[in-house]
């Protein structure tokens, strides 16, 4: 785990919104905003063809190809 999130998890407060990612105006991601908002950081990289669906498939195809089981697959990637 990236050592920022980490930091971010330990001192989150209990009872409180445990989302990360957030919009410019501070609120959660909706699943279409996000994919949206994921697209536009793709074409700022110079990455037109990304997606955060690819990213999902392609972590997928990489840990199957590394040996991971469908369970573990399942367990990292959100299925």
């Amino acid at each position: 785990m990236h050592p920022a999130l980490a930091e971010n998890i330990a001192t989150a407060k209990v009872g409180t919104n445990m989302t990360f990612l957030l919009t410019e105006f501070g609120k959660p991601f909706t699943a279409n905003g996000f994919g949206n908002k994921f697209k536009d950081w793709c074409r700022q990289a110079d990455l037109p063809h990304g997606s955060a669906h690819g990213i999902r498939k392609a972590t997928s195809t990489a840990l199957a190809e590394a040996g991971a089981t469908t369970h573990e697959i399942m367990a990292i990637t959100g299925h």
